[in-house]
């Protein structure tokens, strides 16, 4: 009886371990880890990867229900690399140091030094020309009258002393202004001086002042010595007489 109790009971064990080793194969797990080939052949590297169920076990997946690996995927196995191939390490590439260019040194350019220009001779000043002087021209000397003894003022020795010749004075330029007509005066009549020789006293007769009393009174100096005071006093008068003659003709001109 308790053999036939003990069977039952193992043979419920293993029962029930099968049905619930069917419930468990039934459910799909989440995840799938496989090991995927990738790239062409010759460089062939095998990458463990964790996909999704259906990105394993589904239509565009890895392997069909079976376990069999689909077309384009027969390197791929389920489970993890046994020998992953390492991941490969891009190679810096190295980055070109740029050559400096040298710099271009500007060649100085010399500067031309200008030529001293040559100084221009200085222009020789002319002189100034001098200027003839004057020529002076000779007074006239008083001709001989051949009447006369003497030609002036004789002395006691009888030797003629030269006769002064008079000064002409300028006439005055006469003013527009009305003046009085001057009055002439009346020349007075000159005294002979008495001659060392004896001889009488002479008179000359007043009148009109003219060239006719120097010669009277030359012709009187020849008889008898006459003053040189008296022969000057004589001839300014004379000359102040024919000036206020032409200074009232001048006026009788203009009126």
């Amino acid at each position: 009886m308790r053999k036939i109790i003990l069977s039952l009971a193992v043979a419920t064990a293993l029962f029930a371990a099968v049905f619930l080793k069917s419930e468990v194969s039934a459910v799909p797990p989440e995840t799938v880890t496989i090991c995927h080939a990738a790239g062409l052949e010759g460089t062939t590297q095998f990458i463990t990867l964790t996909l999704p169920y259906n990105a394993v076990y589904g239509q565009a997946g890895h392997f069909n229900e079976d376990g069999t690996p689909r077309a384009g995927h027969e390197q791929d196995y389920l489970g993890p690399c046994v020998s992953p191939s390492p991941t490969p390490t891009p190679t810096p590439t190295p980055t070109p140091t740029p050559t400096p260019t040298p710099t271009p040194t500007p060649t100085p350019t010399p500067t031309p030094t200008p030529e001293p220009s040559e100084s221009p001779e200085p222009t020789e000043t002319p002189e100034p020309t001098e200027t003839p002087e004057p020529t002076e021209t000779p007074e006239p000397s008083p001709t001989p009258d051949d009447d006369d003894e003497c030609q002036g003022i004789c002395d006691n020795t009888g030797t003629s002393t030269p006769s002064p010749t008079p000064t002409p004075t300028p006439t005055p330029t006469p003013e527009p202004t009305e003046s009085p007509t001057p009055t002439p005066t009346p020349t007075p009549t000159p005294t002979n001086s008495p001659s060392n020789d004896g001889g009488g006293n002479q008179s000359s007769g007043g009148g009109s002042t003219s060239t006719g009393q120097v010669l009277g009174a030359s012709t009187l100096a020849a008889a008898g010595s006459f003053g040189i005071l008296e022969l000057m006093a004589l001839v300014g008068m004379l000359l102040v007489s024919k000036s206020a003659y032409e200074i009232n003709r001048a006026f009788a001109k203009q009126n």
